[in-house]
């Protein structure tokens, strides 16, 4: 046993000590300060490399969460998933607005994916052109959606 353990162990069986709520009082505060300490270590991964960062704000309607992401274009195909470009890839059921982060590749190249409604391109879009721009989504209930630019 390492030795702070020990010595916390020692301090709450001490004499003296017998108020088995505090015991578990202690204990709880404890377990919640090192589960607290570990969530910290939680953060978002970086973004893909030859992105900038482009803000929107989802705003979604529809009763269901609603996946975003960020493919680039291949020749007679779907796409290929940009990974880490939307963060947080997923908006709640609505009634719901979420802030969420595309990172957009810099050669102008790519598509934003709305599961179940459709996509952006990037050539119906030069207003994502520049670093700190912003825009929003609109998902409506019934399957209509739309964008606005910066």
């Amino acid at each position: 046993m390492r030795p702070f353990a020990r010595t916390f162990i020692r301090l709450l069986t001490a004499p003296g000590c017998e108020d088995r709520g505090m015991q578990r009082g202690v204990a709880a505060a404890l377990a919640m300060s090192v589960l607290v300490s570990a969530c910290a270590l939680i953060v978002a991964p970086p973004p893909p490399p030859g992105t900038h960062a482009v803000v929107a704000e989802v705003n979604n309607r529809a009763l269901r969460p609603v996946e975003l992401s960020v493919r680039l274009p291949t020749a007679g195909g779907t796409g290929t998933l940009l990974a880490g470009a939307v963060q947080p890839a997923t908006a709640p059921p609505g009634p719901s607005s979420t802030t969420v982060t595309f990172y957009l590749p810099l050669d102008g190249h790519w598509a934003i994916d709305i599961s179940g409604y459709g996509q952006i391109d990037a050539e119906n879009a030069g207003l994502f052109a520049v670093d700190g721009c912003s825009f929003g989504i609109e998902l409506d209930r019934d399957g209509g959606w739309g964008f606005r630019g910066c």
